[in-house]
């Protein structure tokens, strides 16, 4: 979401409503994609997204067929996702102080060199996790440093009152890559022991930098320009810890990735051991998680001035971690 200065902050943070109720003015679920200038950034963003998702598909089998273990697996998948939560914050203070686009343009080029690299050890047929786990880290910093640049830029893209729907949008993104990701990769898992897969995912990269470049400047405000990054860093964790909206949304969304998410790890090997399944078989089960997601992303989209979005946010994040415990009890492949 765009940043607000410190001075601004706090009277966001007084007007924000507790509840959004519909009127006459209802957002349609594609609103914000009728900006011309949203689009190339939306773009952008599907392309980008399901070169992660089918990269993190391949990374996923390529780690449990090294030793057919899940802890290959969840270290593999511990890499991808650190820098969420040491590189992330940065991220967000640069986009106060540099060009966005061309922080987006970096981003995305060291992702498509990243995913390269895994090609290249997928082909080579590599035994050493570790050089997996560097590419991984590389690649996972790439994606979730563009994320919050990408959310970032979307306030000088569309207008206020379309604002929710785009961020729903680049939201369903994510999730709908969570569907075509290991769609793509599901054939080409056993092409080059995975290689397959990475090069499409370095072509959707590639088209996803050209759509970025196709963008143009999207000027903004910078702020904090003449202060240390670290001190403005600072002060926006300090603001987070005394705002009780912002520290219970990071708590909140802190437990539930810690709770539920790691059935990344688990999921080769419950495609692969339980079912007696292939690798398409675990494509399949990511496709699964990523359908249910997108269904979610739109109804939000949809919905966005009707709800009331605090209660929404409790409510799916007790319920996304219970429906964890049936799957982990399923025997059948219908009912995974």
């Amino acid at each position: 979401m765009p940043r607000l200065t410190p001075g601004a902050r706090g009277r966001s943070l007084e007007r924000m409503p507790t509840n959004i109720v519909a009127g006459a003015d209802r957002a349609g679920i594609f609103s914000a994609v009728q900006h011309r200038r949203f689009r190339p950034l939306w773009t952008a963003s599907i392309l980008s997204g399901v070169a992660y998702m089918t990269a993190l598909t391949a990374r996923g089998w390529v780690a449990f067929d090294l030793h057919h273990h899940s802890s290959t697996v969840g270290l593999v998948v511990f890499a991808s996702f650190l820098p969420s939560l040491i590189i992330t914050p940065f991220a967000g203070v640069f986009a106060d102080r540099y060009d966005r686009r061309t922080m987006l343009l970096t981003m995305n080029a060291i992702g498509l060199l990243s995913t390269l690299g895994l090609a290249w050890f997928a082909w080579r047929g590599g035994q050493n996790v570790w050089p997996l786990v560097a590419l991984s880290f590389i690649h996972g910093t790439s994606r979730s440093s563009s994320t919050p640049v990408e959310q970032a830029m979307l306030s000088s893209l569309v207008p206020e009152r379309d604002l929710l729907n785009a961020v729903s949008l680049l939201q369903a993104n994510l999730n709908g890559a969570r569907l075509l990701g290991p769609l793509l990769a599901a054939p080409l898992l056993h092409v080059g022991g995975g290689a397959g897969a990475f090069l499409v995912a370095a072509a959707l990269s590639a088209l996803a930098l050209w759509q970025i470049w196709v963008l143009g400047e999207v000027p903004h405000q910078r702020s904090g320009s003449d202060h240390n990054p670290l001190a403005q860093f600072a002060q926006g964790v300090g603001y987070a810890f005394h705002a009780p909206v912002v520290s219970s949304l990071i708590t909140l969304v802190f437990l539930h990735c810690a709770f539920t998410m790691g059935y990344d790890a688990a999921l080769p090997r419950l495609a692969s051991d339980v079912f007696g399944a292939s690798g398409t078989a675990y494509s399949l089960l990511m496709m699964a998680i990523g359908g249910g997601s997108l269904v979610g992303a739109f109804l939000l989209a949809g919905f966005a001035r009707r709800v009331h979005c605090g209660y929404l946010l409790f409510a799916m994040s007790i319920l996304s971690g219970l429906t964890l415990v049936p799957l982990a009890y399923a025997v059948s492949w219908p009912g995974a």
